[in-house]
Order: structure tokens, then sequence, then C-alpha cells
């Protein structure tokens, strides 16, 4: 029994698995050209190394979930994957790539280049803590460079999901030859696609075509007249660097979206959000003129909270009518740019206090105002 049902969901996914590895029609503009058999040929043999079996053997409901015509199964089994971190599940993810509903395509992705990231990030060099530097393959690291044949096939889809992830999976795979393809992402109307091209350039150290991340104006916009419509203090400290939120993992942050604000946004805005937060940016003081700003430095915080015995003391001494530490997100807008979601938090009450909100703005007029308001964590 166990062994006809293995017979038919290996075939499964062999049937779908050949589906996925064709390229789509060619676009009307002309694209970089490449070995596309070489590319196919040193896929297709990196996916016979994995152990397909593994995941089959340690989460068989992940897998029923995977083969199941209930998108929202599928969606469950990827999320699943995601968390498992494992290559082994690489070969399970690849089918549903070219799945027929654009959501469980885009949760492919996702989790595709979250499991490849993480793998990759077992290898980044500590000594440069601002950037990601990934040192060179050692005797016992897999190889994932020979997923270079399905990256292409994302960053050549129509959907900004898709290309954004591929764009940040070249980055840290180091794949140098497909630059021209980012180049071209460069021109893309999407803020998210744009900004993940820059940083995949700035990894492969292509610096003459990398600008510096930075926010745009009206973003600053939405921070200030957040800021304005919640309870602070005088004096707002800012940490400089950009966060997602505290802990939180970017699958754990579309769940949590997906059910706290239900048919007020879309996952379009839930997809944008967490792409735009995958790297931190830094903030500068374009903030409203009728906010006082202090934007918090790295160095700057360390210098107060190193050691921990009193810092908090040495905090309020040095900004003695500061309410904590605020700390923001990137924002990410709706097609229209009608409305806005970013995550804000404040540590505060001599370090055992605090709180993180996920707040989604609507514009009014010239005006950001908040639509809804949702608790993510407490202290």
């Amino acid at each position: 029994m166990k062994t006809a049902l293995f017979k038919i969901t290996f075939s499964f996914f062999l049937i779908n698995l050949i589906f996925a590895l064709g390229f789509a029609s060619e676009p009307a503009n002309p694209l970089p050209e490449y070995d596309n058999a070489k590319l196919e040929k040193s896929c297709d043999e990196f996916i016979q190394s994995l152990d397909v079996l593994k995941i089959t053997h340690d989460y068989p409901k992940v897998i029923q979930n995977l083969l199941s015509v209930d998108a929202e199964k599928q969606i469950h089994g990827l999320q699943t994957l995601s968390e498992t971190e494992d290559l082994n599940a690489i070969p399970w993810i690849i089918p549903l790539l070219d799945s027929d509903n654009r959501y469980v395509k885009v949760h492919a992705s996702l989790t595709l280049m979250k499991i490849v990231t993480s793998y990759t990030l077992q290898r980044r060099d500590k000594n440069y803590p601002d950037k990601i530097v990934i040192k060179p393959l050692g005797k016992n690291d897999k190889d994932l460079r020979p997923l270079a044949w399905i990256i292409l096939k994302m960053l050549r889809d129509s959907d900004p999901n898709n290309q954004s992830y591929a764009a940040t999976m070249i980055g840290y795979l180091n794949l140098t030859y497909l630059d021209d393809d980012l180049r071209l992402l460069l021109k893309s109307r999407q803020p998210t696609v744009v900004r993940s091209a820059q940083n995949a350039l700035g990894m492969l150290k292509i610096e003459e075509t990398v600008k510096q991340v930075s926010l745009i104006d009206y973003e600053y916009k939405v921070y200030s007249d957040t800021l304005l419509q919640l309870p602070e203090k005088d004096v707002l400290v800012i940490r400089k660097k950009t966060r997602l939120g505290r802990n939180m993992k970017s699958v754990e942050a579309y769940d949590s979206l997906k059910k706290s604000f239900g048919e007020l946004i879309n996952d379009d805005l839930i997809h944008e959000f967490v792409a735009i937060n995958s790297k931190s940016a830094e903030l500068q003081n374009k903030f409203g003129k009728n906010l006082n700003i202090i934007l918090m430095s790295k160095e700057s915080e360390d210098k107060i909270f190193k050691p921990i015995d009193g810092c908090w003391k040495r905090f309020y001494s040095e900004y003695p009518n500061a309410s904590g530490i605020i700390e923001l997100s990137r924002i990410a807008f709706n097609a229209d740019k009608t409305k806005a979601l970013l995550y804000y938090g404040s540590s505060f009450d001599s370090g055992k206090g605090g709180i993180g909100y996920y707040i989604l703005l609507k514009k009014h007029e010239n005006e950001w105002v908040i639509q809804r308001k949702v608790m993510c964590w407490i202290a």
C-alpha cells in the first residue's frame, strides 16, 4: 500500500516538475540569452541529489496539503515547509511555482527564497555586521547555484513578488552572470522590485549600477501623520534602521496580517509589506517639522545599552523628554497608493514595558488617517 502511494505521489511530482521547468513564451523586449540546456541539466542534477522521501516521511500531512486541489491547503503546506528550512523540501516547492492560483504561486516563490536565504546565511561573514557578506562555499556546503534555472524563470515572471524574490536569491547565491536581468528590473515601476535588484547588485559588488536605497519623501509623510496620531511625548527617539518587528519572521507576519486585517487589505499589500521589509533601510530626518525627532544609530544605542545594568537610567538621562525608543518598518502601499501599512514598536518603562502594532492607514485628501491598529506584541 505504501509503495503504491509513493509511486503515485512521485509520479505526480515528476509530471509537475517537468511542467514547472518550462519557460514561458518569449517577451516582446529582448532579454539576455543563456545556455538553457546547460542550466536545465545542472538544475535536474541538483534536484536529483536531494532526498525527496525525507520530507514525505517527516511531514506526511504537508505533502497531502501540497497535493491537494485546495489552494488554502497548498499555501498552509508551503508555510510549514518554509519553517523547516530543509533543502529537501525544494523539489516539492518547484511544481507550485507554476500554479494557476496566483497566491499559491507567490507563496511557493516566498518559501523557496526563505529556504535558500536561510541556508546561505549559515555562511554569513560576521566581520561585516552592517551588511550581508557570504563566505565562499565550504567542503560540506551544498551548492545551490544550479537553482539558477528556476530563479531565471521567476525573474522573468510578470508578478513583481516573484521578480523580487528571484532578485534576492541571485544576490545570496552570487549568480553574477544574471546581472543584466537584474539591471532590467531597475526599470520596474514597482519600488520593491527595484530595491531587490539594487540590493542584489550590491551583493554582487556591481557598485556602479547601485544607488543608495533610500525612502521617498511621501513615505515620510506617512510616518509623520502616523506619529502625530499616537500618544507620544515631546521628543521621539527612533532607531535609525527600519525593522519588521520584534523577532518577527516574514511568514509569521503574513499570517498575522491576514488574520488581523481581513478584508481591509488584500494579499498584494501583504506581500508588498513582507517583501519590502526583507531588508532594512536607513531613516533620515525628513519627518514633519512639527515633530521633534532624534534618530538613534546602532553605535549610539550601544553606548547607552552596553552594559545592560543601568542602561535605561542612562537613556532617560540623555533623553529626559522621550517616552522610550521607537522602531518603524518600511511602508508598503497598495497599487493606487490609497492605503499604507507599517509596523510601529515602542520600548519604555525602564525596559520592562513595550508594545508593537501593525498600523493600516487610509489616505483622506492629503492626510493619512489610521484605519486600524493591531497589537502584535506586548511586554
